[in-house]
């Protein structure tokens, strides 16, 4: 049997996006973004986390894992092709809510990488830090 990653069980499916949360995939997956991760594994586990960040609740706890600050140079240029577009919109899942999560990002990032996701992903954060 070929093991799906949780980005495909994910897919157009609350009952299972709700089932990966209760499993604990959360922090399991945030780790997968870290550098060093096969680029497959991190587009797979960014790209689950934009799906799941879509339940607050989830958002929440995706937020809490430190997927922030994990998602920002997977969205700029330079990063995996792979998991470029699927951290962006994790991004602008995430940060989509409240002025907190917001600051998160631009706190995680420079002032031009700031710039690029404003453009990128439209989301209204701050000038971050160079």
């Amino acid at each position: 049997m070929q093991h799906q990653p949780y980005s495909a069980l994910a897919w157009n499916s609350d009952e299972n996006v709700a089932a990966i949360a209760a499993a604990g995939a959360i922090a399991p997956l945030v780790q997968l973004l870290r550098p060093g991760s096969p680029d497959l594994a991190q587009w797979a586990a960014a790209n689950a986390l934009w799906l799941l960040a879509a339940n607050a609740k989830d958002a929440v706890a995706i937020t809490a894992a430190g997927a922030i600050p994990l998602l920002v140079p997977l969205s700029l240029p330079g990063s995996p092709v792979i998991a470029h577009m699927a951290a962006v919109g994790a991004l602008r899942a995430l940060g989509a809510d409240t002025a907190e999560k917001r600051a998160a990002i631009a706190a995680a990032t420079t002032a031009s990488a700031a710039a690029l996701l404003r453009e990128m992903a439209g989301l209204d954060i701050g000038s971050g830090d160079d």
